[in-house]
């Protein structure tokens, strides 16, 4: 009992006992006390057991086993017995709790190990995952690149053909084109080569004809029954000297006033004609005057009547036409054109359109305002292709008078083909009335046509 009160606390857990113990009959004995030594000392070891550091030197003591004891009748010794047991239950409990906290702590730690295991995993699995991606891409930059490569070398190859092939077809143009420049030169060469031939004839035949013409003298002999006979010596005395224009011009008025003799006609055609072709081939302006002086003989009026062979001695004046159309004589090609458009002299030349169309576009292009004015009239008849009025206007313009008039009533009172301008109608009308108007008034009008027919060329 020496070590019951060595400390407070055991004898706080003295006095507390004592004075809660339950009653006796809870013990075995009846005696509160009885078991309070045996209480006591497992006490005191558990507190040892408890409080002494356990070392080498201080080993921990082996287990005892205590056997129950009688219950004491001692009311404080189950005071104490309750205090150890609480503790007990206390200590228990905290090693419990202990056990609890360190299972927790345990599988805490587990719980972090597999935590960081599955996140090792997840990472080496993402780790995995970008390596595998990147060899991906790396094979697709491979397979990328090869294919670039290829595309590369197959554009490379395809321009190659390509350039190989324009060079191919270049050098073929080329080749093409120096055998065209060769045809060319080739055929240039023989037209000129033609050219100079017919030119060589041409000058060969004018000259010989020249030589004809100056060599060329007149009978002097007229068909019996004419009075007129020193007026034919005396155009055939012009002749012979040369004196073209005015011996042509005798011989016309000869023929004119002794047209009623047939046998004068049958002799003076040769004459005639061969005078006009010697007189035509020394001077071309021959041709205009001896048209103009059998017009005026005839009572002719341009250009309501034509010229035609009739007028110049049938088929000898169709081929004196003829000539002079073929020296280039303008007035000649237009008459040749209506020759040809004249289906009253079938036995002198045979009606052809295209035959007159390419005379009368000759005889237009030397500026002859009646060969210009017989393309309009074709025109209008619809026997060649093109407008009636852009010939009509540039007839008028060169001069032409019943163009002039045509040009002018419909310019008075304007149509769908000419603009209506009523000062130019007036002025043309009055050109025709009598040509001595104002020659300012006179250009004017004739540059309002040519401006006219210069925006409808544009206009097309």
């Amino acid at each position: 009992m020496k070590n019951l009160f060595r400390t407070p606390i055991i004898m706080s857990a003295i006095l507390i006992g004592t004075f809660s113990m339950p009653a006796y009959a809870q013990f075995e004995d009846g005696n509160p006390f009885g078991q309070l030594k045996g209480v006591l000392q497992n006490f005191e070891k558990e507190l040892k057991k408890n409080t002494a550091p356990t070392t080498a030197e201080n080993p921990p003591p082996p287990p005892q086993v205590v056997l129950p004891k009688k219950p004491s009748n001692s009311p404080k010794l189950d005071e104490v017995e309750q205090a150890d047991k609480k503790k007990e239950d206390e200590r228990r409990r905290l090693a419990e709790e202990k056990q609890r906290i360190e299972k927790a702590r345990k599988i805490e730690e587990k719980r972090a190990v597999e935590e960081k295991r599955v996140a090792n995993e997840k990472q080496q699995q993402a780790q995995e995952e970008a390596r595998r991606a990147e060899e991906e891409c790396l094979k697709l930059e491979e397979e990328r690149r090869v294919e670039t490569e290829r595309q590369a070398a197959s554009d490379r190859a395809e321009k190659k053909r390509i350039a190989d092939a324009e060079a191919k077809e270049e050098e073929r143009l080329k080749l093409e084109r120096t055998r065209r420049a060769e045809e060319k030169r080739i055929a240039a060469i023989a037209r000129a080569e033609k050219k100079r031939i017919a030119s060589d004839k041409r000058r060969q035949e004018t000259q010989r004809l020249i030589d004809e013409a100056q060599n060329e003298t007149l009978p002097e002999w007229c068909p019996s029954g004419v009075s007129e006979d020193s007026a034919y010596r005396e155009a055939i005395q012009r002749f012979n000297n040369k004196d073209y224009q005015r011996a042509c011009n005798d011989l016309i008025d000869l023929h004119n006033y002794n047209d009623v003799r047939a046998d004068y006609w049958l002799g003076k055609d040769i004459v005639f004609f061969r005078s006009f072709c010697a007189a035509l081939t020394v001077n071309l302006k021959v041709y205009k005057d001896i048209r103009a002086s059998i017009m005026d003989a005839n009572g002719l009026t341009e250009p309501l009547q034509g010229f035609d062979s009739h007028y110049l001695y049938g088929a000898t004046g169709a081929k004196m036409i003829e000539r002079a159309a073929r020296c280039g004589v303008a007035d000649a090609q237009a008459d040749m054109g209506r020759l040809y458009l004249n289906h009253q002299i079938d036995r002198f030349v045979l009606p052809n359109e295209k035959v007159a169309e390419i005379w009368l576009k000759k005889s237009a292009a030397n500026k002859s305002k009646y060969g210009t004015y017989l393309l309009g009239l074709m025109a209008q008849n619809e026997l060649i292709d093109g407008n009636q009025w852009d010939y009509y206007i540039k007839a008028a313009d060169l001069g032409h008078l019943y163009s002039m008039q045509r040009v002018a009533e419909n310019m008075y009172v304007g149509n769908k083909n000419l603009p209506q301008n009523r000062d130019v109608a007036l002025i043309y009308l009055q050109i025709l009335k009598n040509q001595k108007i104002d020659i300012k008034k006179r250009i004017w009008a004739k540059e309002f046509i040519q401006r006219f027919y210069k925006e409808r060329v544009e206009r097309r």
